[in-house]
């Protein structure tokens, strides 16, 4: 099966993250394989979500953002877009994780190949080959190494749950 796309069949994947350097890095990095919207916040996310007529087919957001989380950001956007695949990113570190079922959760830091794979299976999971090195070889260097530097404060382990949405703290 050929991997190749053209303007008119790129999926469109929702980027919205409040870390403008995040942001920046990941949206170029996806820009030549998807067609790509970006947002800095909740708000601004939905606002061109509503105003775009394609189908939106991957909610990539940040788990804790000012204003609106992305859990919160992804429940609204999905009651619009009952579609829309969701991969929620952080460095989160406290407590568990409660998504609702479907949701898929990115540690931050992470590498090219990670996030390549993830967003593949999720908005192309007939393709044989989810991973598609596009010329760029797994790396620990380069763009990604600013996200890794943002996020570089120790993680402690942390546990996903599959749920109603909610986020369940220890007390």
């Amino acid at each position: 099966m050929e991997d190749s796309t053209t303007g008119d069949d790129l999926k469109t994947v929702l980027i919205v993250d409040d870390n403008a350097e995040i942001l920046s890095v990941i949206s170029k990095y996806l820009q030549n394989d998807y067609k790509v919207l970006v947002a800095d916040s909740g708000s601004m996310a939905l606002e061109q979500a509503r105003k775009y007529d394609g189908k939106i087919d991957l909610l990539l957001t940040d788990f804790e953002m000012p204003v609106m989380s992305g859990i919160e950001l992804a429940t609204l956007l999905t009651a619009e877009r009952p579609n829309i695949k969701v991969l929620l990113m952080s460095g989160f570190t406290g407590g568990m994780l409660v998504l609702n079922e479907g949701w898929h959760f990115l540690a931050k830091p992470f590498i090219q190949s990670q996030l390549d794979t993830l967003i593949r299976g999720l908005v192309s999971p007939e393709a044989k080959n989810r991973f598609k090195q596009n010329g760029r070889a797994p790396t620990t260097r380069g763009p990604f190494a600013r996200i890794r530097a943002s996020c570089s404060r120790s993680f402690p382990s942390f546990q996903v749950a599959i749920g109603s949405g909610r986020q369940v703290f220890p007390q």
